[in-house]
């Protein structure tokens, strides 16, 4: 549905949030509906007020003086992917090499999702080391929540079309 309109406007107006992230999620869209080549402009505002926002649309601002913006984030997400893929595999070999037992996570993003996840307990109170939640991206269109026991010895993944399979 976003495709089809996307396909039959002749300028898109990009309304995001005013920042990095705002800006990528935006542009990841239009680029995968096949639209960047098309006009594109930018609402650039900094309230949500009905007379900001009204003279926010009589003020586009020029997509492409926001590309920039676009490209620090997807290269920061890059460079996330990449630490995130590669160096807690070094710094476990590493360690393991050195004496150290374990596995060692290493990555600019896990304090934000591990505060996620902790907020995320203390709301659903689960306190008992049986109980646990996880979510786990398989690709860039589909998420699996997990939640379960280990009273079955099988941990089940719930993806978001219901079906489940177990986890080993």
């Amino acid at each position: 549905m976003v495709k089809k309109h996307l396909d039959e406007a002749e300028t898109i107006v990009i309304a995001t949030d005013s920042d990095r992230e705002g800006e990528a999620i935006a542009r990841l869209i239009i680029n995968l509906s096949g639209n960047s080549r098309k006009t594109i402009k930018r609402l650039w505002i900094n309230s949500l007020e009905t007379s900001e926002i009204k003279k926010g649309f009589q003020n586009l601002k020029d997509g492409q003086a926001f590309y920039s913006t676009y490209k620090e984030a997807e290269t920061r997400q890059i460079a996330d992917w990449l630490v995130g893929i590669n160096l807690p595999r070094l710094y476990t070999l590493y360690m393991q090499k050195n004496g150290m037992r374990g596995v060692f996570s290493v990555g600019r993003v896990q304090p934000p999702t591990l505060f996620l996840i902790y907020n995320a307990t203390k709301k659903s109170n689960i306190s008992s080391a049986s109980h646990f939640m996880s979510c786990m991206p398989l690709s860039h269109t589909r998420m699996v929540s997990t939640k379960g026991n280990t009273k079955s010895g099988l941990i089940h993944s719930k993806t978001l079309t219901g079906s489940k399979k177990p986890i080993s």
